[in-house]
């Protein structure tokens, strides 16, 4: 393994480590010393932002409180988030790189910190912020960007595409907050998704595996613009004398168009590109008046 992704590893080692001596210590240490917990030290409160522990927006992704201390639920559930973190986060360090995963893992973070904090003071709510799930939502969405068409076993036995069953379950979830009433938890959710799907768009430039979006994501892929014509155009002489980069009339803006469309399909076609071909139409039809 490549050394560089033993940092996604060693996220999530520290993430378990943490959470299990929290687990053991959060009953014990208040009982002998009167001291605050592992857990309250660690997780995310605005009580805690206002005692000046500004270490918790950044902290509180490693923690998983144990409210009962350790159980069999608690280890399974810790587990599972732990391994999906460093499945998922290497991943995405593969096909991305290291870079990608921990512009995701820390800015969601700052993100989820940020929203937490303002649902805390309108609403005082007053329940922590911790444990890794919205990062792992937001790294599950990334792996829908990269791997739509993979097969996962529901129940070890019904495959089911990736892209459906973790929709399915980021949908389910933030419905149970919602009905639940944990609006810290849901908005924190929500904002570190919203943000990981036109991350994936602007930055990775790729569309996600819902065909209904194509048109709207065309707005944030940059590269399936004018520019992508100019590999059907390249016999153009016209360039911009500022950028160097080809410049395409109509009659060679149509000519690309065609010849983009016989080699990938009329729906290869960006917004932009559709556009200026009806704009083109009314310009030839209007001559022709």
């Amino acid at each position: 393994m490549n050394k560089k992704l033993y940092i996604v590893k060693f996220f999530a080692m520290i993430s378990l480590a943490i959470s299990l001596i929290a687990g053991v210590t959060d009953h014990i240490f208040p009982a002998l010393f009167g001291a605050y917990t592992l857990s309250w030290c660690l997780a995310l409160h605005p009580l805690g932002i206002a005692k000046g522990f500004y270490w918790q927006i950044f902290t509180h992704p490693f923690i998983h409180p144990a409210p009962h201390g350790l159980d069999l639920l608690y280890l399974i559930s810790l587990g599972f988030s732990s391994y999906l973190l460093w499945k998922i986060g290497t991943m995405i360090s593969v096909q991305k790189g290291l870079r990608h995963f921990l512009t995701l893992f820390f800015t969601n973070t700052l993100i989820s910190s940020i929203v937490a904090l303002a649902v805390f003071y309108f609403s005082g709510a007053p329940a922590l912020l911790a444990g890794g799930t919205p990062i792992v939502y937001a790294l599950l969405l990334g792996m829908i960007f990269l791997l739509p068409e993979v097969d996962l076993l529901l129940f070890l036995a019904i495959p089911v595409k990736a892209k459906w069953f973790i929709l399915g379950s980021m949908g389910a979830f933030l419905l149970i907050d919602l009905s639940h009433g944990n609006f810290v938890h849901f908005f924190s959710v929500l904002t570190t998704l919203t943000f990981t799907y036109f991350y994936c768009l602007i930055s990775w430039k790729i569309h996600s595996p819902f065909k209904a979006l194509r048109s709207f994501e065309d707005l944030f892929i940059f590269k399936n613009g004018e520019d992508s014509l100019q590999n059907y155009a390249f016999k153009s002489k016209i360039y911009d004398i500022r950028t160097g980069k080809i410049l395409l009339n109509d009659e060679l803006f149509v000519d690309a168009c065609l010849a983009k469309i016989a080699d990938k399909g009329k729906d290869s076609l960006s917004w932009r590109e559709k556009w200026r071909l009806k704009k083109i139409s009314k310009k030839k039809r209007k001559a022709l008046l």
